[in-house]
């Protein structure tokens, strides 16, 4: 796209975005290009993708939570993403991302039931994910069921058998790999 803007995507929002963002005007507008060419998104502030046109970015296709992760950056939570979701999706996952930004939304995407908490049934969920089919981590569900016990005895430090968001928190602030992890290149 090179350095052409829209009426929509002029200078002045171009830097109100890389500010919020923290992406570069490349990138912004590397987004851009994918949202109007590969999503088909309209010119304006308003249009939103249908989650059917969105499950089909590239960058997307190998995510295991990738309906939830989509909805979550939904402003309607339908998985229909206009140009500032996307946006916000991709900063997030940005490489150079703010780890807490990451850890937040890590958490939001973990907790199924979206109670505000991780507990047993949601870190099963998780580890049978990761796990996935075929099996690429070769767990059987005893083992599954195993882990999901010692990260709630290790890190659960109020003992209400469950993870709150400070609590998760404390676990990704020892995991220096973290932010590598939960990153993708757009």
């Amino acid at each position: 796209m090179g350095g052409h803007t829209s009426s929509f995507l002029n200078e002045e929002r171009i830097n109100a975005y890389q500010e919020c963002t923290k992406l570069t005007r490349s990138e912004i507008l590397h987004v851009y290009s994918v949202y109007r060419d590969e999503l088909e998104g309209a010119d304006t502030l308003t249009h939103k993708v249908p989650i059917q046109k969105v499950r089909e970015l590239s960058v997307l296709q190998n995510c295991p939570f990738r309906d939830r992760l989509i909805k979550l950056f939904s402003e309607d939570r339908t998985g229909a993403l206009g140009f500032e979701d996307l946006l916000d999706l991709v900063a997030v996952f940005h490489p150079n991302g703010d780890v807490q930004g990451k850890a937040t939304y890590a958490f939001r995407l973990f907790d199924g039931d979206s109670d505000g908490y991780l507990d047993k049934a949601d870190l099963i969920r998780i580890l049978s994910i990761f796990n996935g089919e075929p099996k690429r981590l070769d767990m059987t569900s005893s083992t599954v069921q195993d882990i999901a016990d010692t990260i709630l005895d290790e890190a659960d430090f109020d003992g209400d058998h469950k993870l709150s968001y400070v609590e998760f928190e404390a676990i990704v602030a020892q995991s220096a790999n973290f932010a590598s992890h939960f990153s993708f290149h757009f």
